[in-house]
């Protein structure tokens, strides 16, 4: 009867192990996802809302990017772009792109003018926290891998256990 009770016991704590050892597993993996990918963003943007004229910019009208509606530190955004159907704008000449707020102002300047209704931006950001040295990425991959292995080694030293195969 004791025996019985003992291989319960084992069988519980063998099944709560593995449900957690997944849980957290899962939990580890979208950290550090979160802290090692680039996202993709877009947007159009209106330039007519900054024109006053057909010789005129509003240099102090700021759009908002998407991607900087979330963001807080330094440089977050990065591989910025902003075209035209026909000529991919100048920064610092054409526009100047404030990369820890994700705000854009426009320059008065004949390529701002000759844009039409919409310029496009393409560009990556990153969340606070973003790691950025690919060794210490190379080291969180492998935390995860040699997580999941202690947890299968786990699993299978208490399979031995329990039903004596050892």
């Amino acid at each position: 009867m004791v025996e019985n009770k003992s291989s319960l016991g084992s069988v519980f704590f063998l099944a709560v192990g593995i449900i957690l050892g997944i849980v957290f597993l899962g939990v580890i993996n979208d950290i550090i996802l979160d802290r090692t990918t680039l996202i993709t963003g877009s947007d159009t943007l209106n330039v007519t809302k900054a024109v006053i004229d057909s010789n005129n910019i509003n240099t102090s009208y700021v759009y908002q990017l998407v991607g900087g509606t979330d963001l807080g530190g330094p440089g977050n955004f990065i591989n910025f772009v902003l075209t035209n159907a026909t000529v991919t704008l100048t920064p610092n000449t054409d526009y100047v792109l404030d990369a820890s707020s994700g705000s854009l102002t426009l320059r008065n300047t004949t390529n701002i003018l000759n844009v039409g209704v919409n310029a496009s931006a393409s560009y990556n950001y990153y969340e606070d926290g973003y790691i950025s040295n690919s060794f210490v990425k190379v080291l969180l991959g492998l935390l995860i891998g040699i997580f999941a292995l202690s947890l299968i080694a786990y699993i299978i030293s208490k399979f031995v256990e329990l039903f004596n195969l050892g």
